[in-house]
């Protein structure tokens, strides 16, 4: 996330890079012994190791700018807390996390049994970086346990912004991007009236998606796309029919990532969007999202590049714009368990115990992975946006899932049974 896009979203939401909340918190539920002494030197090795967290983001008369120092470790705060129930991240441990950070909190249920939050500002880190850090701490963990020095395969920061910046001298890229944002907002249709007070984007409800993972993949591969179309179609049909609008934008939070940037701990954050007419059909519907979801990744550039030439793009970001929904999938990079002492199994958190990266007009739904299916957190404004609307698109939503992926099984399991 380059400084001149923090700057503009600070001029767009004053005091909001600046402020606490700016944050992004990973949890994860620790089984079996743990030796307190060994994961303080485990977080330490990991500050040492990952420059990006010892760079503070210092503000200036041009902005922001990023400046790295010798920092000052990861300070672990330790505390007795009631188990929580499910797979939830407890009000008590979720309290003690520190406003600044890097910083980590364990939250002791029992001999055997405690709550880990890893957090750092988005200035430093995004959420896929949480499970980067995780699987470094896990690592260090088990090599500080017995005596051995941690070896970490740790891709710095600094050298994916400098093949960025390299990429960024392409014209031609950026001209295609420049000219689809200008098509896609063109005559952008609002999704409800503004409102001269629309309110900060504090609100929430929470909601689990009624379908599976393993069902939703099946759906997608049934119909030649990837599980994120086969949600984004069904966000698509539940805000058309929640706004009675016959054509939505959707603002897609996306990562920017890479492959070789998988293993990167840093502040990946980049935006594109869809334009989709919502159609009864479920076939119908996939393949324009598909299309449309292709032609937006395809055509994807930094932000920071786009805002100059595109103003307009602005107005889906701030809390006077055209009022816009947007829609973010928090995904982690594939792992498999590690054999290690330190057992984590990450637990779903939301938004609420951290800010938006970049607030939009009206709403944003947060969809994350919890066990075999979903956990969705809407984060509104409630002067835009009454509670009552948006448990109609909760309730429409969860209705577009069901109509989007049993469509395309029955679909699917009749061209099986044919003659």
């Amino acid at each position: 996330m380059p400084a001149d896009v923090l700057a503009w979203i600070e001029a767009a939401a004053p005091g909001h890079v600046t402020g606490a909340g700016f944050r992004g918190l990973g949890a994860w539920r620790v089984t079996g012994p743990l030796d307190v002494s060994v994961l303080r030197r485990a977080l330490a090795e990991l500050v040492r190791r990952h420059e990006i967290l010892r760079t503070a983001l210092v503000p200036g008369p041009g902005g922001f700018r990023h400046l790295p120092g010798p920092g000052a470790g990861m300070p672990l705060t330790v505390l007795d807390a009631p188990a929580p129930p499910g797979r939830e991240l407890g009000p008590e441990v979720a309290a003690a996390v520190p406003s600044d950070g890097p910083c980590a909190v364990l939250g002791r249920h029992g001999p055997r049994d405690a709550t880990l939050v890893l957090a750092a500002s988005h200035t430093r880190a995004d959420h896929w970086s949480m499970e980067v850090l995780a699987r470094d701490l896990v690592t260090c963990y088990d090599a500080l346990l017995h005596g051995r020095e941690p070896v970490l395969d740790v891709r710095a920061f600094a050298a994916y912004a400098a093949r960025t910046n390299a990429e960024r001298t392409d014209p031609r890229r950026l001209g295609a991007a420049v000219a689809r944002w200008r098509r896609l907002l063109h005559d952008l249709p609002p999704l409800v009236p503004p409102v001269a007070d629309p309110g900060e984007l504090t609100a929430e409800e929470r909601f689990v998606l009624p379908v599976g993972r393993e069902a939703l993949s099946g759906a997608a591969r049934a119909a030649r796309t990837t599980p994120f179309a086969c949600l984004l179609a069904a966000y698509a049909l539940a805000l058309s029919r929640t706004a009675g609008a016959g054509e939505v934008v959707v603002p897609l939070f996306t990562s920017g990532r890479e492959r070789p940037d998988w293993a990167t701990v840093g502040p990946f954050m980049n935006v594109a969007a869809v334009r989709v007419r919502p159609v009864p059909d479920a076939a119908e519907l996939l393949a324009q999202v598909h299309r449309e979801l292709v032609t937006a990744l395809a055509h994807e550039q930094p932000l920071a590049l786009l805002l100059p030439e595109v103003p307009e793009i602005g107005r889906l970001f701030h809390a006077g714009g055209v009022p816009a929904a947007g829609l973010e999938l928090v995904q982690f990079p594939p792992s498999a368990p590690h054999p290690g002492p330190l057992g984590l199994d990450r637990l779903p958190i939301g938004p609420r115990h951290g800010a938006t990266v970049l607030p939009p007009s009206a709403l944003l739904c947060w969809l994350e992975a919890d066990g075999p299916g979903y956990a969705a957190t809407v984060r509104y404004r409630p002067g835009l946006l009454d509670r009552a609307w948006i448990v109609r698109l909760a309730e429409a939503f969860a209705a577009g899932v069901a109509t989007v992926t049993h469509e395309r099984t029955r679909h699917a399991t009749a061209a099986r049974h044919q003659p």
